[in-house]
């Protein structure tokens, strides 16, 4: 009598997940056939700006509130050797 018990509840586990892939199977096939141009023209109307966003540098402390790190601006000076000259 318990073996029948126990599997009756895994098999009723097993349909209801068999159903839910089911369900997300079904959910994936409307959007991507049924829906698929409603969605491909509203994402050509959204716009995408890429640009660099220079993160701001500061200190680390410590729990006690020492300074452990911090950063420094850092500089290239250089100089062109094949620079033409312009005089004024």
């Amino acid at each position: 009598m318990e073996n029948k018990q126990l599997r009756a509840r895994a098999n009723m586990v097993y349909f209801s997940v068999v159903l839910f892939a089911m369900a997300i199977a079904v959910k994936l096939f409307t959007i991507q056939l049924v829906e698929g141009d409603k969605w491909r023209a509203r994402a050509e109307t959204v716009s995408t700006t890429y640009r660099i966003v220079q993160p701001d540098r500061g200190h680390i402390y410590s729990e006690d509130g020492r300074l452990l790190a911090t950063s420094v601006p850092e500089y290239d000076v250089r100089m062109g050797h094949d620079a033409e000259r312009h005089d004024r």
